[in-house]
């Protein structure tokens, strides 16, 4: 995978993380746990994605990047 394509899936993802935190600010409990829980999660894979120059458990970051959309 090119490094600017690894750039843009970290910024992406957080992004996507503060997006979810924020959101998960207002939500209701049980919507609010989940939401921070994917916020954290998506913030911490995309500062790993940037320090490391590779991104970790690809596999894994699919499936999680697909929670929020069944939710």
């Amino acid at each position: 995978m090119p490094p600017t394509s690894r750039l843009w899936l970290s910024c992406a993802a957080i992004g996507a993380g503060t997006i979810h935190l924020a959101v998960g600010a207002s939500a209701p409990v049980l919507l609010m746990i989940t939401l921070v829980g994917l916020g954290a999660a998506e913030l911490g894979w995309g500062a790993v994605t940037l320090v490391r120059g590779r991104a970790p458990a690809p596999g894994a970051a699919l499936f999680g990047a697909l929670i929020p959309v069944f939710v």
